[in-house]
């Protein structure tokens, strides 16, 4: 499963699609809690215990008739999405330009602090 949505997703989507996944797997338990609860109440554990054990095997059988299972080769996912050939690529620095984040000589940083030439030195040797 994480294998065939790592193939078919975009390198850039990654982490969205990985933290939907999760969003939806672990927000789901919760809720599941709850049902098995009430429904252990209702119906007593054991009974309750075998609707558990039915639904894990309706999963089951989701993947075993799914067109996954018949799948030997992972298709090919979507190339990467980058800028057209000629156009700049977000976080790369423009030659002359200080990199995003980098404090400036000479100019404050959050706070008042202004960096001078002597604290150059020091901190390039780390």
């Amino acid at each position: 499963q994480l294998s065939y949505r790592q193939a078919i997703c975009p390198p850039e989507l990654l982490g969205r699609m990985n933290a939907a996944v999760r969003w939806i797997v672990w927000g789901t338990l919760p809720l599941g809690s709850l049902a098995g609860g009430a429904l252990g109440t209702l119906i007593g554990v054991r009974p309750a215990l075998w609707v558990g054990v039915t639904g894990c095997w309706a999963a089951g059988f989701w993947v075993l008739f799914s067109p996954l299972r018949r799948m030997r080769d992972v298709p090919a996912g979507p190339g990467p999405s980058g800028p057209a050939p000629g156009e700049p690529v977000l976080g790369e620095p423009v030659l002359g330009e200080p990199v995003l984040g980098e404090p400036v000589l000479g100019e404050p940083l959050p706070g008042g602090i202004v960096l001078d030439q002597a604290a150059e030195p020091a901190r390039r040797e780390h």
